[in-house]
C-alpha cells in the first residue's frame, strides 16, 4: 500500500475531519504503519534541510523531487522491501545461484577490460578486481539490529539511490553506526562513479577508528585509489590488507604484485 500520499497531506495539515481522525487511529493501531510515518518524517526533514543549502546543485534536487513524485505502483513499502531482502538472503546461499553469479561477474569484468581505454592501466586492474559488495552474516546482522539502518539497506538493496543517499546521510551522525553509513554512501558513489567521493566517504570509515566494516572499506577505497590513478595511496590500502589473513587478503597481493 502507498502511503505517501497521504503522509504528505498530513504532514502539510491537509487533513482534516473525519480523514484525520481515522488515519491518526489508524497509527495508533498499526505499528508498521507508525513506523512508516516516523521515517518518512525523517525523510521529509532531511529534504528540507538540503533544500535549504544553497551550495546543494539542481540535479540532487531534481532526484529529490522525482522521488516524492513516484507513482503509487512504483512505491516502495515495507512488505516489499522484505521481500526482497529474504530472496536476497536465499539466493546468496544458494550453490546455484552463487555459480550463475560468478559466471556472470566473470562476463561483466571480461566485458568491462576490453572497453577500458589504457590496456595495462590501473582503470583495467579496478574493472578485473571490483565486484559488488555482499554483506557477512556478521555485517548482515548488524544491519537488522537497528530499524532505521536496515530500512537505508533495504532502501539501497531496492536501487532507490538518491532516496538511501539521504537516508545514509542522516544515519552518518550517529557514533555507532556512522561507519556503515559512509560505507554505503562510498558504494553508491561507486555506482555513480563519483570517485572522489567516494574516497572521501570511505576515509570517514577509516577515520571513525576500528569497526566491523573497516576491512571492507580499505579494499574498496584500495579499488577507487586504483581507478583514479593514484597508485600510492592505493598501495597503501593494499599493504594494510595483505599484512593480515582477511578476505581481501590474496587479491591485495596480487594486485600490489602488478603495481610493483
Amino acid at each position: 500500500m502507498d502511503y505517501k500520499e497521504i503522509f504528505d497531506r498530513y504532514l502539510d495539515g491537509k487533513l482534516s475531519g473525519e480523514e484525520l481522525i481515522n488515519f491518526e487511529r489508524s497509527v495508533k493501531e498499526d505499528p508498521a504503519l507508525a513506523r512508516e510515518l516516523d521515517r518518512y518524517k525523517k525523510l521529509n526533514a532531511v529534504s528540507e534541510k538540503i533544500f535549504a543549502d544553497d551550495s546543494v546543485d539542481q540535479q540532487a534536487q531534481d532526484d529529490i523531487l522525482e522521488y516524492k513524485q513516484l507513482d503509487t505502483e512504483k512505491d516502495i513499502d515495507m512488505q516489499h522491501f522484505r521481500k526482497s531482502l529474504d530472496m536476497a538472503d536465499r539466493r546468496r546461499f544458494s550453490p546455484v545461484w552463487y555459480a550463475a553469479a560468478v559466471m556472470l561477474a566473470g562476463v561483466i569484468t571480461v566485458a568491462i577490460v576490453l572497453l577500458v581505454n589504457k590496456p595495462g592501466g590501473m582503470a583495467e586492474m579496478y574493472a578485473s578486481y571490483y565486484e559488488e559488495y555482499h554483506p557477512s552474516d556478521k555485517i548482515f546482522e548488524i544491519t537488522r539490529s537497528n530499524d532505521d539502518l536496515y530500512f537505508a539497506v533495504q532502501v539501497y538493496e531496492a536501487g532507490d539511490l538518491s532516496r538511501a543517499v539521504l537516508l545514509f546521510t542522516e544515519l552518518s551522525d550517529s557514533t555507532e553506526f556512522a561507519p556503515f553509513s559512509h560505507f554505503y554512501l562510498g558504494l553508491m558513489y561507486i555506482q555513480q562513479e563519483k570517485w572522489e567521493a567516494a574516497v572521501g566517504s570511505f576515509n570517514q570509515v577509516i577515520t571513525c577508528g576500528e569497526s566491523d566494516i573497516l576491512i571492507d572499506a580499505r579494499w574498496y577505497l584500495g579499488l577507487c585509489y586504483l581507478r583514479i590513478e593514484n597508485a600510492s595511496a592505493a598501495r597503501r590500502q593494499f599493504d594494510i590488507l595483505s599484512e593480515s589473513e582477511n578476505e581481501y587478503s590474496k587479491r591485495a597481493r596480487k594486485i600490489l604484485k602488478h603495481l610493483d
